[in-house]
């Protein structure tokens, strides 16, 4: 028990030298903001014959990286497959909101 509650303080005491460090800074409000932005949703969509939604297959997350548009994602979240045949693109523009549909690709 005495040994379980000194490593808990010693790691305690760890956590709180490497949060209190210099190079430890907050980030402004701005940055956060703009980095919740560029957070997307993706989602696989499977289409009907008139171009409707009939079934969205999985969801991804990805990073707007330039100001074209591009997407950085992780190869499984847009692999391509005969399961889908349009990405849906949700942009997150609020934190307490769901991402808006924005875009098909």
């Amino acid at each position: 028990m005495v040994r379980k509650t000194i490593s808990l303080l010693v790691m305690l005491m760890m956590l709180l030298l490497g949060v209190a460090t210099p190079g430890s800074v907050a980030i402004s409000r701005d940055l956060r903001r703009a980095a919740m932005k560029a957070s997307v949703l993706i989602t696989p969509l499977k289409l009907d014959a008139s171009g409707r939604v009939v079934n969205v297959l999985w969801s991804g997350s990805g990073t707007i990286v330039d100001a074209s548009g591009l997407i950085l994602t992780n190869y499984h979240v847009v692999q391509p497959s005969e399961q889908w045949d349009n990405l849906g693109i949700s942009i997150t523009t609020e934190s307490d909101q769901p991402p808006i549909a924005s875009y098909i690709a």
